[in-house]
């Protein structure tokens, strides 16, 4: 199995994850949502995204979730509580 492109990470406003390979004409753009640890394509369907780029899409998804999860993203809110506040 070939190891995935190497891509450009960028992180935006602390929400939003901006992957892309330029050399390619790809960007893509994840979202945080505040409500629940999960990460949103945010400008996929703006894009021209066709069946060429699927493979660079899922590569992306990886690595904005390998990334969103260092950055403790998606950990469960309620488990943040939790560790912020343990019952006396």
């Amino acid at each position: 199995m070939s190891s995935p492109p190497e891509f450009a990470i960028e992180i935006r406003r602390d929400r939003d994850i901006v992957i892309s390979k330029p050399d390619e004409g790809f960007e893509v753009t994840y979202r945080r949502d505040v409500h629940y640890p999960m990460l949103i394509a945010d400008d996929v369907l703006q894009n021209d995204f066709d069946e060429s780029k699927t493979k660079l899409l899922a590569q992306a998804w990886k690595v904005a979730l390998k990334t969103a999860k260092s950055l403790g993203w998606l950990d469960d809110p309620k488990q943040k509580r939790k560790r912020a506040h343990p019952a006396a």
